[in-house]
């Protein structure tokens, strides 16, 4: 085998691994374990670029992100918080400058993977049904809902799927993707997921707005938008919309009561009716008070680049914002696969944007 077919090897390789850690991030259990092979396995295959090209490439706003890890290391240690946070911050960015050193091969299989990994939490949840799977559904991407937890995170999922079958409608329209939109709207239908609605709204508005064809693509969104419209009255009529987040006024004022933080994973010290904010910036402000501000410094300067650079992967970019949305009404934000996936996507729109070490 020659050099150049080993190094091909080898990227494919990382590429499927990578794959599959997001698929195993998702099933709800060994939640710690795979953080940590997953981060091995990152790691590894920066070192493998390391030596294969001499140098890594350093997404934009990689070191403020690495000052709010160290920030969140030690005020988790000083106030007793829990270091899943922390840990899944750090897989996060690992798989962010990662997938920036494969972004030319990520790219390829990007959308992909993402539908076969939609199919795979589609095939798991069907299989749950007729053989009940005892798993923890806060952090499982199949779930059924229950009496209990009201929505299940596999429409979550979809949403982020479907925002990729707009965009392929926005390049051609051929008949196979019928099936992906019914499928993908049985799931969310079945999921009750409001965020799950409100994530694919601006996921494929955003992907109109950069579409060069809004003309012919104008059909399509009116009947997206329709249906989710239908879908979020449907789920509203299981539950409030305005009273079901009230956690969001308890983080701002216990930030009042806490200037310093609780410590992330503390929110029961100002919430009796949830362990976490649903919102992943307020969860961030309620842990680390206004050590927060370089978490909230750092997301503001990405969106401001994502907004003001020109050559953003459109796609990616898309995703990007609708797992950020998702995470702010949801508790998707503790699940190792849509953190992943958020910093995949992040990784994956900076094309030109970088410095070596």
């Amino acid at each position: 085998m020659g050099i150049q077919s080993l190094t091909n090897a080898l990227d494919y390789f990382f590429l499927i691994s990578t794959s599959v850690f997001l698929a195993l991030g998702s099933i709800g259990v060994f939640r710690e374990v795979f953080l940590l092979l997953g981060m091995a396995n990152a790691i590894t295959a920066l070192g493998y670029k390391l030596i294969q090209n001499g140098r890594i490439e350093i997404p934009r706003h990689f070191l403020l992100y690495t000052i709010f890890l160290l920030v969140l290391l030690i005020h988790t240690w000083l106030m007793e918080g829990n270091f899943m946070f922390f840990w899944l911050f750090l897989s996060g960015a690992l798989f962010w400058i990662e997938v920036h050193n494969f972004q030319n091969l990520f790219l390829q299989y990007f959308i992909p993977t993402l539908i076969i990994l939609g199919f795979l939490m589609g095939l798991t949840y069907f299989y749950s049904l007729s053989s009940p799977i005892n798993l923890p559904n806060l952090v499982s991407l199949f779930s059924a809902p229950t009496n209990l937890i009201k929505h299940s995170d596999i429409g979550d999922l979809w949403a982020v799927v479907l925002t990729l079958i707009f965009y392929l409608l926005s390049k051609k329209r051929p008949y196979f993707y019928i099936p992906l939109i019914i499928l993908g709207g049985y799931f969310l239908t079945i999921s009750y997921s409001r965020s799950a609605l409100v994530s694919l709204t601006i996921g494929i508005l955003y992907i109109f707005q950069k579409s060069e064809s809004q003309k012919k693509l104008k059909k399509i969104l009116v009947f997206f938008l329709l249906g989710i419209g239908v879908l979020f009255i449907y789920a509203g009529m299981s539950k409030t919309v305005l009273l079901s987040r009230p956690y969001f006024l308890q983080a701002i004022v216990g930030v009042i009561q806490y200037p310093l933080g609780t410590g992330m994973g503390n929110f029961t010290h100002v919430s009796s009716g949830s362990n976490l904010v649903h919102n992943i910036i307020l969860e961030v402000f309620s842990g680390m008070g206004i050590f927060s501000v370089v978490f909230i410094v750092w997301l503001y300067k990405v969106l401001r680049s994502l907004f003001t650079t020109r050559n953003t992967n459109i796609e990616a970019t898309a995703i990007y914002l609708a797992v950020l949305t998702n995470f702010c009404f949801n508790t998707t934000y503790t699940i190792p696969t849509f953190v992943w996936l958020w910093f995949v996507s992040l990784g994956l729109t900076q094309g030109g944007q970088q410095r070596s070490v």
